[in-house]
């Protein structure tokens, strides 16, 4: 049987806080239960822990490229460097040039972004607006540790109705979770799905 997310991030819990901290493995059952077939995985700001999350994308994705994007890496955890399906890439997530570097070095659309960098709604808002483009039609773009819901409103106006969103708010579902437990599934619609 395959391990569940709330497994992985607790597997590697070591080298992440997605389960130990967040509780974000439930929202990751539910959201990328049925996408079983993703091929190319982005983490934006993965080594805050030494990179479990990679880790965890690898494992559950048997067949798919998991590529890790950080300004510095200082944590690593060693099996994420053995491991011959992540690539782990240096560079600033708010720049432009570091979009065009990844999109050179791994062309085709991911189905996955995950951004758990900077955890600011306007960094977050940025980090939407560079790396979105690189999204496939139809994949999701998770965003983790928003910090509360006043700040939620400012960040959804600026979006376009090209993506159904949804929200994972662990507090509710775990008591005594860390306050910045909520985190975004953006999903892009394909152009049929597009509201008129």
């Amino acid at each position: 049987m395959k391990p569940s997310f709330v497994d992985l991030f607790l597997k590697y819990g070591v080298h992440t806080d997605k389960e130990t901290i967040h509780h974000y493995g439930f929202w990751y059952d539910r959201w990328l239960g049925d996408h079983e077939n993703m091929s190319r995985i982005l983490e934006l700001g993965c080594d805050c822990f030494g990179c479990g999350g990679l880790l965890a994308f690898s494992e559950y994705f048997p067949n798919a490229a998991v590529v890790g994007l950080d300004i510095h890496y200082h944590k690593i955890a060693d099996e994420a460097r053995q491991n011959n399906r992540i690539s782990l890439v240096t560079g600033n997530v708010y720049q432009y040039e570091t979009t065009t570097m990844i999109r050179n070095q791994f062309p085709a659309p991911f189905q996955l972004i995950v951004d758990d960098c900077l955890h600011d709604p306007e960094d977050q808002l940025k980090a939407f607006r560079l790396w979105s483009p690189l999204l496939a039609t139809d994949g999701l773009y998770l965003i983790e540790d928003i910090y509360d819901l006043s700040q939620l409103s400012q960040i959804l106006s600026l979006w376009t109705l090209d993506w159904d969103i949804t929200l994972g708010d662990s507090r509710e579902l775990f008591s005594g979770t860390y306050k910045e437990s909520l985190m975004l599934c953006l999903r892009r619609r394909c152009p049929e799905q597009s509201p008129v």
